[in-house]
């Protein structure tokens, strides 16, 4: 389990969520965008949700156990963008809950969130990460 180190705190993650996150992270960072980063807490760590304030101009790293890289899925990375896209946020997901996931356009060549779709929703046990 690697983490993510963001203002002198470390959030721990997977390994293969991590790398998913800092490929989204980058891609916001480079259009200059800041945005709300959001994950559900395991029960162990005492649940509930996170919300970190991502700035391009803030020191970001990321460490990784692993020595090898995960193979990327796109489109875990492009859910974990568009669940939170009428707020552009991003949202720390569990890659099995991007099976079935398909935005909805709103007529006006904006996507928007499918209300209803269950695929979506993360529950307690549904958590991405342990904060340490």
């Amino acid at each position: 389990m690697g983490y993510l180190l963001y203002d002198q705190q470390r959030y721990h993650f997977e390994d293969r969520l991590l790398v998913h996150l800092r490929l989204a992270i980058a891609r916001k960072f480079r259009q200059h965008e800041s945005f709300f980063l959001e994950w559900a807490e395991s029960p162990d760590s005492g649940g509930g949700r996170v919300s970190l304030w991502m700035d391009p101009t803030h020191h970001l790293g990321f460490r990784f156990i692993e020595h090898q890289t995960a193979e990327l899925n796109l489109a875990w990375v492009d859910a974990m963008a568009k669940i939170r896209a009428p707020h552009r946020g991003l949202f720390a997901i569990p890659e099995r809950l991007v099976d079935g996931f398909m935005p909805a356009d709103d007529g006006r060549g904006r996507e928007v969130m499918p209300l209803g779709a269950p695929q979506l929703r993360v529950d307690e046990g549904d958590d991405a990460s342990t904060h340490a």
